[in-house]
């Protein structure tokens, strides 16, 4: 079974190396990856999407994410009907804003929908605001275990980054 991700930001935000971070995690687990970006225009501020698919199998698929199993959006004013077209029912809605998960779970109650504000990690972790946020609650809640992600005593593959 294929794991999909898709994430919504802005150019600038991080969206694309947070995908990369969660493919590269889920490598470092032994799992076959593919992330990629789809730009509208290269430069700040312009939508992004990301995508990131997880799968025991080599993943073979090469289009974007239409019907993904978990969504993240790192900017709330691109949320909206566009954003979650094709979610899984039950699927995570992960967003970064201050505001608590309740206020948006009458609009999105068909979704498990959690936020978090990036800000705040940012400040901790002096990461870029969106990746270190967003990856730290998606490691959470999709369950992948600390100590799997840790730096191994071989060295590092070609093509996953060393933890």
């Amino acid at each position: 079974m294929t794991l999909e991700i898709r994430l919504h930001g802005r150019g600038g935000q991080g969206g694309v190396t947070c995908a990369k971070l969660l493919a590269a995690v889920y490598a470092r687990l032994g799992k076959s990856v593919q992330t990629f970006g789809d730009y509208a225009g290269e430069r700040s501020g312009a939508p992004v999407r990301a995508y990131t698919r997880v799968s025991d199998q080599p993943v073979t698929n090469r289009n974007k994410v239409y019907a993904p199993d978990h969504l993240l959006v790192l900017d709330p004013t691109l949320l909206g009907e566009e954003a979650v077209a094709g979610l899984a029912s039950g699927g995570l809605l992960l967003l970064n804003t201050p505001s608590p998960p309740d206020a948006f779970r009458e609009r999105f109650g068909d979704f498990r929908v959690a936020t978090v504000v990036a800000v705040t990690i940012f400040a901790i972790c002096l990461w870029s605001i969106s990746v270190a946020a967003v990856l730290q609650l998606v490691l959470k809640r999709l369950r992948v275990a600390r100590r799997s992600c840790r730096h191994r005593s071989s060295p590092p593959s070609s093509t996953a980054p060393a933890w």
